[in-house]
């Protein structure tokens, strides 16, 4: 009934915001709170439970009525601190008398407070004061609407009696101060005072992780706008539009938004106390993106390209120089990290380093069909650091594949028995051997691909679609793919290395098949019996020297068999005299 009349009051007679009769109609209504609030008091003073619904609607009629005067009577800048005044008697009796009817009143009168802090006229202006573009405001007035309604939350935080409830309290309290402060402070250091709020809060008590979470939240929210810039520069460059330096991260939003978060978190990694695994996992995620992002922004300002065309002049370079980087950062892990861990690092950097060739380099801005200038000068040009990258990056790929392989046999042979271990060592010699192969059989497409790009460079100049291939360049190619085939042939002789033997012959084949389809055809009379002869001799000479290898490696087997036989006879006869 008292509810009614108020509202019926208000209606007829009320003015938000001060002015006419209001004082006058504040206490109206604050009379009419006193009868439902002297009823709840009746109930508290005679022990009787709270848990009714009788109570909870005389206490939610008391303080909606009280909080009504207080709007009435005070301006409309002030709601959020009436809300506060109403607050207290509420958060007194819950801190008193655990009961759900407190618990809920309580969590309303937080959320009131909030809400007359978002619904007035001026929290506009404040909210601009969170982010990078503020607004002017009245400073104090500001601090003290935001400050009212964190202390209710902060003494939810404290009153909570759930780990649900503590957690939502905490989470308000700790938004509501930054608010506060950002009223006060310009933006240029919110980031980096969020951030030291999470290590402080963190390092007071582990425990309270919504606090110190929010807190790092709030930090890391700063870095998402450029972030989110750098990352849609990123995915279109996969798709083919050249990441420009314009969209790179600045060295001050470096400064000023990513470092806080990455500190904030380097502190909670480190000390590690309170942060399950997973949270462990997803913390060091965050640091090495955030260490990508950073790495990836600074090493764009020193080609600085800005243009499409410039793209084109200096993209090949830029592309060899971050390959050779990610590739010094690999070898750098694998020294610097304790194992195990450093050859999964270091096999991950050399992995982006190989994918970052192939799909960058290799296939989307290949210089051999796409505009790309590799270099004026033969052999010293961008196009050898590129591909020797490539080819030291597969290299250290396939031993620190290895690492990992023998790191893992030497964990489980501790618990294997005899035929397990045997099982064990045979996978642990497969899987080398299948690294090799991959390793031997890529580096020799790239040393193909190498060879023919800086042919192609000799004929076309430093952009190689310049100039189409000729009838002169394309004959050079099959000598050159003959020439390489020999190399390979020679090469896998010295190593005893036959997928180095094989790829010779394929190459061969494939040389002297371009050559009776393609070549002779353009050729007349004399140079092309020429090109048959040369080619005749060199395929004799090839087979000779095939017959030869084999000869010598049917030898070697047998020589092998013959001291193992030996050795059989001699450990027989040792055992009959014995």
């Amino acid at each position: 009934m008292s509810a009614v009349i108020g509202a019926i009051t208000y209606i007829r007679f009320g003015v938000l915001d001060g002015g006419g009769n209001s004082i006058l109609l504040a206490a109206v209504v604050g009379v009419l709170a006193a009868i439902p609030a002297l009823a709840f008091t009746h109930i508290w003073r005679s022990g009787e439970e709270l848990e009714t619904r009788k109570s909870l609607v005389l206490l939610g009629t008391a303080y909606g009525l009280f909080l009504a005067g207080l709007f009435i009577a005070a301006p409309a800048w002030a709601a959020p601190v009436m809300g506060l005044i109403a607050s207290v008697s509420l958060l007194a009796l819950y801190a008193r008398r655990d009961s759900a009817a407190l618990t809920i009143m309580a969590w309303v009168s937080a959320a009131t407070a909030w809400l007359a802090l978002g619904v007035t006229p001026d929290h506009a202006a404040e909210l601009t004061q969170l982010g990078p573009v503020p607004q002017a405001v009245d400073m104090l007035r500001a601090l003290v609407r935001w400050m009212s309604v964190a202390t209710i939350f902060l003494g939810l935080a404290w009153l909570g009696r759930s780990a649900l409830s503590r957690g939502v309290g905490e989470a308000g309290g700790v938004i509501l101060i930054y608010g506060a402060i950002a009223q006060a402070v310009p933006s240029m250091p919110l980031a980096w005072i969020a951030a030291a709020g999470a290590i402080a809060l963190y390092l007071w008590n582990a425990g309270r992780k919504a606090a110190w979470g929010t807190a790092l939240t709030i930090a890391g929210l700063w870095s998402f706008v450029p972030f989110a810039q750098w990352l849609d520069a990123g995915v279109g460059s996969v798709i083919g539009d050249p990441f420009l330096v314009i969209s790179a991260v600045t060295p001050k939003d470096l400064a000023l938004k990513f470092a806080p978060v990455a500190l904030a978190i380097a502190v909670i990694l480190r000390r590690g106390a309170g942060v399950g695994v997973q949270a462990k996992a997803a913390f060091a995620i965050a640091l090495g993106v955030i260490a990508v992002v950073a790495g990836h922004s600074l090493f764009k300002l020193l080609f600085a390209v800005g243009s499409p065309s410039v793209f084109v002049e200096y993209g090949m370079a830029e592309r060899s120089a971050w390959q050779w980087l990610l590739l010094i950062c690999a070898l750098g892990a694998a020294r610097l990290f304790p194992s195990p861990k450093r050859a999964w690092i270091a096999l991950g950097l050399v992995g982006a380093g190989l994918m970052h060739f192939v799909w960058f380099t290799a296939i989307l801005h290949n210089p051999l069909w796409a505009e790309q200038a590799v270099g004026a000068v033969p052999i010293a040009n961008w196009l050898t650091p590129a591909y020797l990258a490539a080819i030291a990056g597969l290299w250290l790929a396939s031993a620190q594949m290895r690492h990992i392989e023998m790191a893992g046999a030497q964990i489980k042979d501790v618990e294997l028995d005899e035929a397990e271990r045997a099982l064990s060592s045979a996978r642990l010699d497969l899987a080398p051997r299948v690294a090799r192969l991959v390793c031997d059989v890529a580096t020799m497409v790239l040393i193909a691909a190498w060879s023919f790009s800086l042919l192609r460079q000799v004929f076309a100049g430093s952009i190689l679609t310049a100039v189409p291939i000729g009838p002169s360049e394309s004959l050079v190619i099959s000598l050159l793919g003959i020439v390489l085939a020999l190399g390979f042939l020679a090469w896998g002789s010295v190593k005893r290395t036959r997928s180095w033997r094989i790829g010779s012959l394929v190459l061969m084949l494939v040389a002297v098949a371009k050559v009776f389809l393609i070549d002779a055809a353009g050729l007349d009379g004399l140079l092309r019996i020429a090109s048959f002869m040369a080619l005749g001799f060199s395929l004799i000479g090839i087979g000779w020297f095939y017959s030869k290898q084999l000869t010598r490696d049917r030898t070697a087997e047998m020589g092998a068999e013959m001291s193992t036989d030996a050795d059989a006879e001699v450990s027989s006869a040792t055992q009959r005299a014995q």
